[in-house]
């Protein structure tokens, strides 16, 4: 199969760029889901005496990861300025002279300094520029889900002990009769939201914290175990020059 060249009128700015991924769609619902399960099922549940402490503890949490993720969306990624043609290259997709530890990224059509990986769910690179901000977006919505499992837990634990009283609250909210079928339902609704976002940001985490371990990139990884097909490697980030030097993040 030949190589694929980029196409070069297109070059993505930043994480809003038009086209979208389908992937960065999802992973926007995917992201509100948790507040909307949040003041939409689990609200009514909330013990009344610690009602503010866990509106609060769980805003802070979902509001830092949504601006962590915004700014790594919006991220543009400035090259810094060649000092030596020692420390440089010739991108022949660019067609013009990058930094040494630059990478050229084939869905963004740019060259990238101190490249990790392009992220679908962001629809952006991660570079050294936006890496801790993204790494940083996930723990916060990973304690998001955390706090979210958590209040459920506890919830469950109060209607085991007073059902009449939560079941009041909830027809209170809802301004309709709530059964105890009702309840668990949206139970088992809000504890499948808060997971979905749990999972495969916990996954993601593990990753990143075991690249940070062994000091390399995402792009070091995948050139590591996917070395053996090229075709995988075409479709992750073009090659910029015979050397596959990256930065290790």
């Amino acid at each position: 199969m030949g190589k694929k060249i980029p196409n070069p009128n297109f070059h993505r700015k930043n994480g809003l760029t038009w086209p979208w991924d389908p992937l960065q769609v999802m992973t926007w619902f995917i992201t509100a889901s948790p507040c909307v399960s949040f003041f939409a099922i689990q609200f009514p549940l909330l013990p009344r005496n610690d009602i503010y402490l866990w509106i609060g503890i769980f805003l802070v949490c979902y509001v830092c990861g949504v601006i962590l993720f915004v700014f790594a969306t919006l991220s543009e990624h400035s090259i810094p300025p060649i000092t030596s043609p020692d420390h440089s290259f010739f991108c022949r997709y660019c067609k013009t002279d990058v930094p040494l530890y630059a990478k050229h990224c084939r869905m963004c059509n740019r060259c990238r300094f101190g490249f990790d990986h392009h992220c679908r769910f962001i629809n952006n690179c991660v570079t050294e520029s936006n890496y801790f901000v993204f790494f940083f977006g996930c723990l916060f919505l990973i304690s998001t889900a955390i706090v979210g499992l958590s209040q459920l837990i506890v919830s469950g634990i109060e209607f085991h002990n007073h059902s009449a009283d939560v079941l009041l609250r909830m027809t209170n909210y809802y301004h309709r009769n709530v059964s105890k079928l009702t309840f668990w339902i949206l139970f088992c609704v809000a504890v499948v939201i808060d997971l979905i976002v749990l999972c495969p940001m916990m996954v993601l985490t593990v990753y990143h914290i075991y690249f940070q371990k062994l000091n390399i990139s995402t792009y070091d990884y995948i050139i590591k175990n996917f070395s053996k097909s090229p075709q995988k490697l075409q479709s992750f980030c073009c090659s910029s020059s015979r050397d596959h030097k990256v930065s290790s993040l």
